[in-house]
């Protein structure tokens, strides 16, 4: 440290980094211990996977890890101003660097998950980005350097518009990798191919590529049997309803058509299909009841419309 640096002005500088690493060190620790622990606590992770699929993807799980890491780096940032030693410049340019990568592949990671995420977070990125530019130019501005007792070589121009611009880049590519993902993953849904007229999309008859269905085992459960999908509901279970998923399949408009019944059950027991599902809170039910009744069923951010029910069929 050289104290002949200090004044008032790198005072209150020192006072703004110390206080701008340790606000971000503790949520980064904070968040990323959350979403590490999320994979050992089974039914916890279970509702979350329920009402927030993103929240459990190995994205997550990853950029939880991420979050840790950089969450030690900026506490040991924070120790390293405060103790205004030679590593301490090196160490506010290397979190600043971390802190955005950490920050834009969070934004890509919200895109996925949605636009609850993304906004908060995209408008959280450029905030702090902004206040890091600030700082760093008050870093450079008031040669902090000196403060620290390090020794700065000069940089030509061109080298430092280089780096400059190959952290723009790694930036760029974790975002265009973390969109990728999200498509891949089908957290994101690219429209589908547009048939020809008359072209058959997709049929079962429930006797080859079963594989296509998930078929949930338990008191509740769905398996095949001679060509039929059949769902069965434990005596005494609440009426909380499943269904079986038919996986990697989309579609936009088209013509629905199936065969079901009800094997058992009290005429207030209702059966049917699902559409047009985004997750759990928002899709469209076909449902019919044990005495032949019908209604359409739509369900919006929690709500429900019900269409007024349908005479039985003859």
């Amino acid at each position: 440290m050289s104290d002949r640096f200090i004044n008032p002005a790198s005072r209150r500088l020192l006072f703004l980094l110390q206080l701008y690493f340790l606000f971000s060190a503790l949520l980064l620790l904070v968040l990323g211990a959350g979403r590490v622990a999320l994979e050992f606590l089974e039914v916890v992770k279970t509702f979350a996977a329920e009402s927030t699929p993103a929240l459990t993807s190995t994205a997550s799980l990853v950029l939880g890890g991420l979050m840790l890491a950089m969450g030690y780096g900026a506490l040991y940032t924070f120790a390293a101003v405060g103790a205004k030693e030679p590593p301490a410049f090196n160490a506010i340019r290397l979190s600043f660097l971390g802190l955005s990568i950490v920050l834009w592949a969070l934004v890509g990671w919200g895109f996925s998950a949605g636009l609850m995420f993304f906004g908060p977070l995209l408008l959280l990125a450029l905030l702090a980005s902004a206040l890091m530019g600030w700082l760093w130019w008050q870093v450079q501005g008031l040669n902090l350097w000196q403060v620290f007792g390090q020794r700065m070589r000069k940089r030509r121009l061109g080298s430092r518009w280089l780096r400059n611009a190959s952290v723009g880049l790694i930036v760029v590519v974790l975002v265009a990798l973390s969109i990728t993902f999200a498509v891949l993953t089908r957290q994101v849904e690219l429209p589908p191919a547009v048939p020809e007229p008359g072209e058959l999309l997709y049929s079962t008859t429930f006797d080859a590529y079963n594989d296509e269905w998930d078929l949930p085992q338990g008191r509740q459960s769905a398996e095949i049997v001679d060509g039929e999908l059949i769902l069965s509901e434990g005596v005494g279970l609440p009426d909380s309803g499943f269904y079986s998923l038919l996986k990697d399949r989309r579609f936009s408009d088209f013509d629905l058509r199936l065969h079901t019944r009800q094997l058992s059950g009290s005429d207030d027991n209702r059966y049917g299909v699902i559409f047009r599902q985004r997750d759990v809170d928002n899709y469209y039910h076909f449902e019919i009841s044990g005495d032949g009744f019908y209604r359409l069923l739509k369900a919006e951010d929690g709500n429900c419309w019900k269409s007024p029910p349908g005479p039985p069929a003859p």
